[in-house]
C-alpha cells in the first residue's frame, strides 16, 4: 500500500511539474522576456547607459531585456543611443540563437547584434530585427542603415535584404523617410518639401 501511495504522489507531482513547465514556457512566449521594444517614457526617471542622460517622460524610449544578477531587468536607452550601439555581422560559429524567434543560428547566417545594457551584445536574425527595428528607425529620423557598424562589409545583397525588410519605407537611393521632412533630389541634394 504504501509503495502505491508514492507512485500515485509522484505521478501527481510529474502533472504538477509538466504544467509549471508548460506555464513557464508561455510566460518566456509572452511577455517576460519582449527583446527590444520602443515606448514612451512614463516616468523621466529611467538613465540611458550609452550616453548617462535621463530620458524624459514622453519622449521615446528603447527597452532592452538583460539578463543580470541571475534576473531579467529592463535597460532603457534613447532611440538614437540603441542604433548607435549596433551591428550587422555573419556568425562565425553556428552556435546560439535569435534574442526574438529563438531560433537557432546558422554559421554564416546574417544577424544584427545590439548591447544589452552596455555590456555585451544580444543577436537577432533579420527575420526579428524586423519585428523591433522599423519602429526604432522611424523614431530617429536621421539614422540610416548605412549608419550601422558592419554595413560596409556585407554583400550587395545583404545590404538589399536588409533594406527590404528592416525599413522597407526607408528608400536608402532617394532617401526618402516614412513621415520624413526632406527627400533627396536627382543630384543627391537635400530639399525641403515645401520647395
Amino acid at each position: 500500500r504504501g509503495g502505491r501511495f508514492v507512485v500515485v504522489l509522484r505521478t501527481e507531482a510529474e502533472k504538477e511539474q509538466e504544467e509549471k513547465k508548460g506555464a513557464r514556457q508561455e510566460l518566456e512566449e509572452d511577455s517576460l522576456f519582449k527583446g527590444v521594444f520602443l515606448e514612451d517614457a512614463k516616468s523621466g526617471r529611467a538613465k540611458c547607459p550609452a550616453c548617462q542622460e535621463k530620458i524624459p517622460t514622453g519622449d521615446k524610449r528603447v527597452g532592452v531585456d538583460t539578463f543580470r544578477g541571475g534576473r531579467f531587468v529592463v535597460s532603457w536607452l534613447h532611440p538614437s543611443c540603441f542604433l548607435k550601439n549596433t551591428l550587422f555581422d555573419y556568425n562565425k560559429s553556428g552556435r546560439g540563437k535569435c534574442k526574438v524567434t529563438k531560433s537557432d543560428f546558422i554559421k554564416g547566417q546574417l544577424r544584427l547584434g545590439y548591447r544589452n545594457g552596455m555590456e555585451s551584445y544580444g543577436y537577432a536574425c533579420i527575420d526579428g530585427a524586423a519585428k523591433f527595428l522599423p519602429e526604432i528607425l522611424e523614431a530617429d529620423q536621421e539614422f540610416r542603415l548605412e549608419d550601422v557598424s558592419g554595413w560596409g562589409e556585407l554583400s550587395e545583397a545583404d545590404q538589399s535584404l536588409i533594406q527590404s525588410k528592416l525599413a522597407p519605407e526607408v528608400q536608402q537611393s532617394g532617401s526618402k523617410r516614412h513621415g520624413g521632412a526632406t527627400e533627396k533630389d536627382k543630384g543627391g541634394k537635400k530639399k525641403s518639401r515645401k520647395q
